[in-house]
Parts: C-alpha cells; sequence; structure tokens
C-alpha cells in the first residue's frame, strides 16, 4: 500500500447519500455525529446498528484488519495463579485456574462492510459519555469497571495491539458490559504502556480517581481477595458474575 492510497480522501458527503438511500435504512429516522473528525457516524433511532462513515481509506483497511485477527482469535485464556511462601524456593501455589474469555464480550461489535460507501456498519452501543452524570455511573459500579477495562487492555496486549486513544471516551457499554470502540486508531504492535497512561489520565482527568495504579485481571483478583478477605476463587466469581447497576 503506497502513500497516496493509504491516505486517500474519501467522498464523505456522496458515501453519506449512498448509506441513507440503502433500504435497510432509508426511511429511518436517524442523527448524524462526528468521531474525532476522521469520520461520521449515523445513528438510526429505530435500528440497533450505527453506519460509520470515514474520511480516509486507511481507517477503513485498519478495522478490516483488526476484524481479520478478531475473527481467528475468538476468546483469550486468562491464568489465575497464586502462591503462598515469603521464599521463592519454598512458595507454594495456593490457587491455579485458568478462565476463557470472549474478545468479542469486550469489544464493539462489527456487522459489516460497505463497499459501495466506503463504511463501516456496528452494533449500536451506549456511549459511556452519553450516559447523563456518567461519573457516577462508574462510581456505582467501580468493580465492573475495573474488571472490564482490564480485561480489555489484557486482550489488547495478548493480541499485539494497541488502541492509542483508551479513554473514556472511546469506552461503551454493550450488552451488560464495558467495551471499548473508536477502533480505527488502532496500532498492530503492542506499545508498553501507553494504553495504561491514557487511560489513568483520562481517569485522572475526569475526577473519577486520584491515586491509583491500574491492575491486569491477575492482580485484581488477589488485591480484592485480601481486601475483602475473601478465597481466590470467591473473589475471581464475584468479578465474573458482576452485572451493571444503574
Amino acid at each position: 500500500m503506497n502513500e497516496e492510497s493509504e491516505y486517500k480522501s474519501l467522498s464523505m458527503h456522496e458515501n453519506i447519500k449512498k448509506v441513507l438511500n440503502h433500504e435497510t435504512v432509508k426511511n429511518e429516522k436517524f442523527k448524524i455525529t462526528s468521531s474525532s473528525g476522521s469520520s461520521n457516524i449515523l445513528i438510526f433511532e429505530n435500528l440497533d446498528i450505527v453506519v460509520q462513515v470515514y474520511n480516509f481509506k486507511k481507517s477503513i483497511e485498519i478495522i478490516l484488519t483488526l476484524m481479520k485477527i478478531l475473527k481467528h482469535k475468538e476468546s483469550i485464556e486468562i491464568n489465575f495463579k497464586f502462591f503462598s511462601g515469603t521464599c521463592f524456593r519454598d512458595r507454594i501455589i495456593d490457587f491455579n485456574v485458568s478462565k476463557s474469555f470472549n474478545v468479542m464480550d469486550y469489544v464493539c461489535n462489527f456487522v459489516s462492510h460497505d463497499e459501495s460507501s466506503d463504511s463501516i456498519v456496528w452494533k449500536k452501543l451506549i456511549p459511556l459519555k452519553s450516559i447523563q452524570a456518567y461519573e457516577s455511573f462508574v462510581r456505582n459500579n467501580w468493580k465492573k469497571f475495573l474488571w472490564d477495562t482490564s480485561i480489555i487492555l489484557f486482550i489488547l496486549n495478548k493480541l499485539n495491539l494497541t488502541h492509542s486513544d483508551f479513554t473514556l471516551d472511546n469506552l461503551g457499554i454493550y450488552n451488560g458490559n464495558f467495551v471499548i470502540y473508536d477502533l480505527d486508531s488502532i496500532k498492530f504492535e503492542y506499545i508498553d504502556g501507553l494504553d495504561v497512561n491514557s487511560f489513568i489520565n483520562s481517569l485522572r482527568f475526569n475526577s473519577l480517581i486520584k491515586d491509583w495504579k491500574f491492575l491486569f485481571p491477575r492482580d485484581l483478583v488477589s488485591k480484592f481477595s485480601k481486601m475483602e478477605k475473601h478465597t481466590y476463587l470467591e473473589t475471581l466469581e464475584m468479578f465474573r458474575e458482576l452485572e451493571l447497576q444503574k
């Protein structure tokens, strides 16, 4: 792919007209919103999909490449192994279990690519910041929020990906989970610390934390097991059974 094709600008106005003339949406009420100036999103009032029309071909190519990766890696296994003993040689395995997590439970769900309009169709989610008093919503669901975002970041790590803009602006709610979206910023390499630091800075900027160190799923189980005086298994199952509260 040469530089010219990589950054070729698409005809946004013409492509939006093509989307709106499609049989499945032509009579539907809709509104249009912009995503960081790189695309326009058509949100249909009575449909469970949105259509994202991009400014640049590179964005579409990134999305399609990412979807191929996710299609071939539908689940991620996380090992929860904990030891007792202070000396490395004397350590005893207290708990050792692996759990499988469906990748698409934590990522905006891709539906299709419409080549005629150079657009991507997604399942409709609820952007986190569109929720009234979203800060209170996050605080009311703090454990679930920590758990889901830790799994998202673990998945990115394991798949050697970096979102590059992992902030509250790009988190949403879908099927009872916190999920990541705005995926055209993805880099196909893992840049250590970039997403985690972006995430923590976003939490601080939105006054959701003062001093907090990000933890991956295994560390969350360890921390909350000690804090709440539960076994590792009880804590792990607690996290897995969490449901969103209003």
